[in-house]
Parts: structure tokens; sequence; C-alpha cells
């Protein structure tokens, strides 16, 4: 109890020293720990983390390699608090003078004291518990706990196929350029935005806005991004700034296994084939424009409102791009993605 407490309270900080013996430390447990077939891969523990059981990692598909990337972006920030732990010491007793937890409640408190005396450190397993549950999992934020359903995705495609590209879509800030950012931290991979393919100031014709997600360039897109990225060859590309109305220098990019495409209008049905993979992040309106406003200021939100959200809100519905991505994820305010939800396809 001791030691769930201290993991829901700090998380895995405390086992980061040198990374490399780190993984191999990891790809050791992984390899002789008993495999399951059944069961649940992650195992919330309460306070933002969870437990991921490597027990479990084939069975989902969650390659050693991004569990382990994971754990180390898990590590990175200090979390919790040492009064906020010591109330957690103290709700223990609590429960367990009310026989709301089966341990005697002196021994409770001698471990307790015992503990505090000795500075609250980093706990490990005992013999025992490890004999009877044989434990092996990784302590994981709760925000990289939700993205395990995708991640397991791309670990199997990344396993069956030479180039994978991912499509990242929905709702202005709902999150998109971060789980985009973060998926770069996780794998070595290529990002293209879909904001550096807006029309240019020539291209918006009355009849070219007036089509169901006509403000993107999809064609310069395909030509100058997907196809090559499909080939297997180097490209360069511009990108178009919005606020300087100006193409940028050519950014050069070299092939990679994995392609992130982020952005609303990504998934418009010109460009949808050309995915393996493709996700949805949803939001409230109230969380949008909460986000909005502290992002862009009021002035830019009056226009986001009246301009910029209609026309996405158009192209959903007209494309029916939420229906057809493979996962949609809801944001909260709490986390980047908390609620994971499959779609029937």
């Amino acid at each position: 109890m001791l030691k769930a407490l201290y993991q829901s309270e700090f998380g895995p900080e405390h086992f980061i020293t040198e990374p490399d013996a780190c993984f191999k430390i990891l790809k050791q447990e992984a390899a002789s720990c008993e495999k399951r077939k059944t069961g649940e891969l992650i195992e919330a523990i309460g306070e933002g983390f969870g437990r991921v059981h490597l027990g479990l990692l084939d069975t989902y598909g969650l390659s050693i390699e991004t569990l382990f990337k994971i754990f180390l972006l898990s590590a990175e920030k200090p979390h919790g608090s040492m009064p906020h732990f010591r109330r957690k010491l103290k709700c223990l007793e609590r429960m367990t003078e009310l026989q709301g937890i089966p341990f005697d409640r002196n021994e409770v408190h001698r471990k307790c004291i015992a503990y505090k005396r000795s500075g609250y450190p980093a706990l490990h397993h005992s013999d025992e518990f490890k004999r009877e549950y044989a434990p092996s999992y990784r302590v994981i934020t709760k925000e990289l706990c939700n993205l395990i359903p995708l991640l397991c995705h791309i670990d199997v495609l990344l396993q069956e196929r030479n180039r994978v590209i991912v499509a990242i879509d929905g709702n202005c800030a709902a999150g998109k350029t971060t789980l985009a950012d973060t998926l770069s931290k996780i794998y070595d991979c290529n990002v293209f935005h879909m904001d550096s393919f807006f029309l240019q100031k020539h291209q918006r014709s009355k009849d070219r806005l007036s089509e169901i997600g006509g403000n993107v360039d999809y064609v310069r897109i395909y030509t100058e991004v997907l196809k090559p990225v499909f080939d297997g060859r180097p490209f360069s590309y511009s990108a178009y700034d919005c606020r300087t109305q100006k193409m940028s220098d050519p950014k050069y990019v070299e092939p990679k296994k994995l392609n992130i495409v982020e952005g609303a209008y990504s998934m418009h049905t010109e460009l949808a084939d050309n995915y393996d993979f493709s996700v949805f992040l949803n939001i409230d309106r109230y969380l949008q424009s909460v986000r909005i406003m502290k992002r862009n200021g009021i002035k830019m939100f009056w226009r986001f409102n009246k301009e910029w959200i209609p026309m996405e809100n158009r192209y959903f519905k007209g494309m029916n791009v939420r229906e057809r991505c493979d996962i949609v994820f809801q944001a909260k305010q709490e986390a980047l993605v908390p609620r994971i939800e499959e779609t029937d396809k």
C-alpha cells in the first residue's frame, strides 16, 4: 500500500538514472515475465498515473521501445508533493481504523511512523509480494496512458508496413498539434501541418471558398508531400504562412517510416485514401472557447467564431469526418486526450 501510494503521488521519476541501463533492464524484465493473453494492459493507480503491465504488451501490440519512450516522458517532470503524500498516509491509517482496509491498525501505524523517520524513500516490492504476484509493469502518466490505444495501432502498423501515414483531424483547439508533438517525441517521424497548405491569397476565389473544405490546397499537399512520402523518396515543400501571406523557403524532408499529417482538413475526401490510420480530436464548445481566448486573444476569438469554426463544422458534417476516422479522442481540461472511444470502423 505504501508503494502504491508513493507511485500514485510521485510517479516513476525515482526509477530513472541511466536511460540505456533502464532500457536494458526493461527488455530483460519483459522477456522473462509471464505472458498473458487476456487482462487490462493499463491499471489506474490514481492521481494521474497508471501501471502498464509488461506481460500484456504482445497481446495489445505495444512495442517495448514505445513503452520505454513514454516511461521516459512520464519521468521528465517532477510529480506530486510531500504534504499531499503525507495526507494520503493519514488517510490510509484512518481507513484502517474504520476497517475499510483489512490491515492491522497498529501495524499500519508502526509502518507509517518508521517510514516517516526514514524520510519517505521510494519503495520496492517485498520478496513475498514478488513471489505471490510476480509484478512486472512501468508507471506512466495518465495523459500518456490514454494515448496507448493509438500507440498500439501505430506499433502494429509499423511492424506490418514499410511506410505509415497517420492523419490527425479535429476541432480547432482540441490538441491536434500537441498530439503530433507528443508523437514526435515518442517516434522518429516526420510531422506535416495542414496550416502550411491553406489557400494562398490568389487562390481564394468565390467558387473555391464555397466548396466544403475548399479553403485548403489539397492538390498541393498531395503532390508536394503525400505522394513523395508514399514513394519513399527525399523531397522538399514550401509552407504557406497565413500571417505574412508568403511562402516559406523550401523545407527538405528525408524519408521516415512514420509520417504524421496534423490539422483540420487532413481527412478531406481528396486526401483520406492516402492514410493508414486516422484520428479525430473532439472538444466541447465551452472548453474550445476558453482555449482559443487563452491562445489567440479575444479579438481573434471572435474571428474564429464568425469565420473559421463554422467552416470547419461545415467540413466535418459535409464529409462525415468524425465517422470516417479510426479513433476519436475527447479533449478535457485536465488532460490532453483523457477519454477514448472506438468508432464503428
